[in-house]
């Protein structure tokens, strides 16, 4: 795996999750990352990769994910998406000990 050890001492302030298209499910590609105290998440459409849908969520006040702030529906509480999207891009093209 690229990156740090999971054994080593250091700590990670992020983690990158990943899931592709697999025959017997019906789920679409997904990539996220993963803080502290939030999460990003970017849906693909399997055929042209374009990102079909997005989601973020705040932990702390919904450690259990049931509301994700982007269609919440409240305005204002939203982040800014551009500058997850452009770590999450960065995470999935990292190679070797480069990655965090």
């Amino acid at each position: 795996m690229d990156g740090q050890s999971l054994l080593s001492t250091t700590y990670r302030s992020e983690v990158l999750l990943e899931y592709f298209k697999s025959p017997d499910s019906g789920l679409f590609p997904w990539a996220s990352l993963r803080g502290e105290d939030w999460q990003y998440i970017e849906w693909y459409d399997v055929d042209t990769g374009k990102i079909i849908w997005r989601e973020y969520y705040d932990l702390v006040s919904d450690p259990y994910q049931l509301t994700n702030v982007l269609r919440d529906g409240v305005t204002g509480n939203e982040p800014r998406t551009r500058p997850l999207h452009d770590r999450l891009l960065a995470a999935r093209a990292c190679v070797g000990t480069a990655c965090p």
